[in-house]
């Protein structure tokens, strides 16, 4: 399996001008469908392929297929590049899946999109969740002492994403404030832009008295619930 990745990142890599990648948008959406039952006694060399593609801005679509498939391998391969992966039941569904990865091709709004989270000293993030369209727990690097990236892949358009990021805070008196700094990078392939940013602070209250702090918002808690 390891090998046909590896295939498959060259003749895509073929398509890519000079300086796309990890360095730029070359305005085209690129994707990587992987159609196999998983078996393989090179589970790592797949996963180095699997990175390869991630560190290229190239999500892999993981389809399983078989009785016997190895779903963990191919949710990994998915949630690393920043892809997905899915189980297909019978043959006959075979065209459907791929017509459905097309439509999710152009709808692509942004590429390469990537979180970095700055937790203000004191304060440290325990997890990072994509809560919508997909449930998973993402991959987070540490970068430096204190600060952590997590890749969030392609983002379509009319959909976006919905992440959930678990601190952990000390005490502290009453009154406001910043927890961290996130920021988005991304790629806008329809207008050629590579590295865009945007950012904002997260700010926390402290109150003494339970009842003046609003309820929690039901939404957020339900989404909670589901990671």
């Amino acid at each position: 399996m390891a090998p046909a990745m590896e295939a498959g990142l060259v003749e895509l890599r073929k398509q890519m001008p000079v300086g796309v990648g990890a360095q730029g948008s070359g305005g085209g959406v690129n994707r990587l469908v992987l159609l196999t039952d998983g078996i393989t006694e090179k589970e790592k060399k797949c996963l180095e392929q699997t990175d390869n593609a991630a560190r290229l801005g190239i999500p892999i679509t993981a389809l399983g297929i078989g009785k016997d498939w190895n779903d963990k391998l191919m949710q990994e391969i998915g949630q690393r590049s920043g892809g997905e992966a899915d189980y297909i039941a019978s043959p006959d569904r075979i065209r459907t899946h791929f017509a459905r990865t097309v439509q999710q091709m152009q709808a692509v709004a942004l590429q390469r999109a990537s979180l970095r989270v700055r937790p203000a000293l004191g304060i440290d993030v325990r997890s990072i969740y994509r809560a919508h369209p997909l449930i998973s727990r993402l991959n987070a690097g540490r970068v430096g002492e204190r600060d952590l990236d997590a890749a969030l892949g392609e983002i379509e358009r009319g959909h976006g994403q919905t992440l959930i990021v678990e601190f952990v805070v000390p005490s502290r008196p009453a009154g406001s404030y910043r927890v961290a700094q996130v920021e988005v990078e991304y790629d806008v392939p329809q207008q050629g832009m590579a590295r865009q940013q945007a950012g904002l602070d997260v700010l926390l209250t402290y109150a003494h008295d339970p009842s003046t702090v609003p309820p929690p918002n039901p939404h957020v808690m339900n989404l909670v619930e589901k990671v």
